[in-house]
Order: structure tokens, then sequence, then C-alpha cells
């Protein structure tokens, strides 16, 4: 989770990306503005309503502790940070300052507001995607901003449950808290396991090591690894079953990286994967 590490490593290794890809480095400067501004957002999340007995129940029994629409959400920080980082994505050119506009526009209208797109995120996935789709705006933009925005109320509800999680076993392909797929993987430790990271609130949780966690194909013929250049930090999994893939960061033999940076800075695995034909899976 981001909150698990301080600032400085975090810029450390934006001013490491940047290095090892100088024609990058104006888009790693706009993520790392924007993970800053997720880091030092606070948050007041009330979990004191839960019942931590009757939840763990639901995790021995094989399902996930909450459902997505259980998720406590801080709306006024959530709203705040939408708008800070709408400014931050206007700054960067013309046609993201009219995406933003468009959107502020219907925010003004009543047709697009942050909590409607807060209720939709914790209903389902790519709700933000279908606004944009239904009300005609830039849908990386919307998704961007959504995800964003909400990212420290996810991150903190995750973590206000952990030890109830943690006290009870889990080896399922979902995230334990929730129930949402894995967005990214990571090897970690001598042994290279595998810990999955949630698409949704961020949880970690250990995995097994072969095999499509989205699917459960296990035929090593069907499954691949895919790198885009000869910084192996990071690579795809690949399902030709599902069809889906699954970006690994490389914490065994890279130790100290920051899975949520190394994520942001590697770009071109996502548009390899998409020139192949493999979808990852949405917030």
């Amino acid at each position: 989770m981001l909150k698990a590490y301080g600032w400085g490593p975090i810029a450390a290794s934006f001013g490491a990306a940047r290095e090892r890809h100088p024609k990058l480095a104006d888009l790693f400067t706009f993520y790392e503005a924007a993970l800053r501004l997720v880091h030092e957002t606070p948050v007041e999340i009330d979990l004191s309503g839960l019942e931590p007995s009757r939840l763990q129940l639901r995790l021995v029994q094989g399902e996930p502790l909450l459902s997505r629409e259980r998720f406590v959400v801080d709306l006024a920080a959530t709203e705040a940070l939408f708008e800070r980082l709408a400014d931050l994505v206007a700054a960067r050119g013309p046609e993201p300052a009219e995406a933003v506009r468009r959107i502020r526009e219907l925010g003004r209208e009543g047709a697009l507001t942050v909590e409607a797109l807060v209720r939709g995120a914790l209903d389902a996935p790519g709700a933000a995607a279908a606004a944009a789709s239904r009300l005609g705006v830039d849908a990386d933009v919307l998704g961007f901003l959504t995800r964003f925005s909400l990212w420290p109320s996810l991150e903190a509800c995750a973590s206000g449950v952990d030890e109830w999680v943690s006290a009870i076993g889990w080896d399922h392909n979902v995230c334990p808290a929730c129930g949402s797929g894995a967005g990214l993987a990571e090897l970690k430790g001598d042994e290279g396991m595998r810990v999955l990271h949630c698409s949704f609130c961020a949880r970690e949780w250990a995995f097994q090591r072969t095999g499509c966690p989205y699917c459960g194909n296990v035929d090593h013929n069907r499954l691949e690894i895919l790198y885009a250049d000869r910084d192996t930090r990071a690579h795809l999994s690949v399902c030709h079953a599902c069809r889906a893939y699954l970006k690994t960061i490389d914490n065994k033999e890279y130790r100290g990286l920051i899975p949520a940076v190394e994520d942001l800075v590697s770009p071109y695995l996502d548009i390899l994967a998409g020139e192949k034909g493999y979808e990852r899976i949405v917030f």
C-alpha cells in the first residue's frame, strides 16, 4: 500500500525512473505530482459499525471480509482531492484541459458528481468508464480522477480491517478484503513468493506462484512472460486462455521497488499488452 512508504523513497523511485527513461520524464513528473497529492491527503474512516467476528466468519467460509459497496469513503476528502487532481490534469495541455472543463461543466449541471462516481465505483468495476461513455467525456481522464481521488479512502479502509483479515488464512484468487481481482503482482523474498495487489483497495495477499489468478489456467503452454525492453524490473504475466495480463514487479531480483510507482513508470508494458490483445482487470 502507498501509505506504507514515506514520501522520500517514493520521490527517489520516480527520480530513478526518469534517469532510466528520459523520454518519459514529463509523464513521470506528472504521476509523481499526482501521487504526492494522494499520499498527503488525510482521510477519516469510521469502521466502528463493523462487527469483526461476524465478518471474519465470512473469511472462514471462503468469502471476502467486505463487499465493495460496504467500503467506507471520506467523501469530503475525495471531492477535494478530485478537484486538485483535475487542476493537475488541466495543466498538461489543451486536450486534457478541455476534458476537465467538460467534466466540471457536467458537475455544475448535476449530471456528473463525485458522489455519484464514488457510488458507481463501489458498486462495480468499470463504472467511471461507463459514465464517461454515457456522458461523452474523456474516459481516461475521468477514470484517472476517480481512481486517484478514491485511493486514500479505499487504502485506509483496507488498512483498517487488515488485522481482521490477517488473522484468517486466505489463498483465493480475489482480494480477502473486498473480493475484487488483482490489478498488480509482486515477487518478493529469496523464494520469489508471488503477492497480488487488489485492483480496488490495494490490499496485498500471497498467492500461488504459477497459474493465472483470473481464470485458474495452470497449463504452462498457455501462460507466458513478456518483457518490453532491457528493464526487467517489471514484466507481463499473460494468459492465452482468458487473454488477461497481470503486470508483475520483481522485488526478488530488485529489492526495494515500490509496486505502485513501478506500475506507473512502466506504461510501455501496458502498450505492449494492448498491441498483443491482452486486457487488464479494471478498477
